[in-house]
């Protein structure tokens, strides 16, 4: 599954990752969570009935998001433009729909993994996959494995309206400032000549 804040998707695979069916539905921005949750859902029900494949088949099924994901994948954390979408426990909500595991992973790391296994980066270890849409984020493969970083922002640039709302007034997760520190692994008042504190984050802490 493939949620967004304007768009839901649910792809029904085979276990060598060959599709079986997909299936869109355009939906508004400004949804609750629940309500997001529920459209997430239908849209999944009306794949598997397409495909004609009973839910008791279903191995397992995995959700990409915007936003932070904890490190167990049960949980959305943060989502800066989805409204209470992150009050949601929609891994269970899958999971009841289903009756198969479900995990909840951020969208471009989903993608990198995607690419890693069977895309263009199946003969690196090493590998920087790009989502640009809606917003901006990065999907990181080091030594042959997902890198999502101490607080699992590892790879969240940001969204481009970011730019637009500070100039508002409002300064939204991540600020310039703070891409730069998850970058440099450098803290806020990184220009003084001052050397670090012990325990200061190196960029492996993101």
């Amino acid at each position: 599954m493939d949620v967004r804040a304007h768009s839901i998707a649910a792809c029904l695979a085979d276990l060598d990752g060959r599709f079986l069916t997909v299936k869109r539905r355009k939906v508004r921005a400004d949804l609750t969570g629940r309500t997001r949750a529920g459209a997430v859902t239908a849209t999944v029900r009306h794949a598997v009935e397409e495909a004609g494949v009973g839910t008791a088949r279903i191995c397992a099924a995995a959700i990409g998001t915007p936003g932070l994901v904890d490190r167990g994948n049960a949980r959305i954390r943060y989502v800066d433009h989805m409204k209470t979408w992150a009050e949601v426990d929609i891994v269970t909500v899958v999971e009841q729909a289903l009756g198969c595991p479900v995990a909840v992973e951020n969208d471009a790391n989903l993608a990198a993994l995607g690419e890693h296994w069977r895309g263009v980066g199946t003969a690196t270890t090493e590998m920087l996959f790009i989502l640009l849409g809606e917003r901006l984020g990065a999907g990181i493969i080091t030594g042959g494995r997902l890198l999502r970083g101490h607080h699992g922002a590892a790879g969240e640039i940001g969204s481009p309206g970011a730019a637009r709302r500070k100039a508002r007034g409002s300064a939204p997760w991540p600020t310039t400032t703070t891409r730069r520190a998850v970058h440099t692994g450098a803290a806020p008042a990184a220009r003084s000549s001052k050397p670090p504190l012990p325990g200061t984050p190196t960029p492996s802490a993101y």
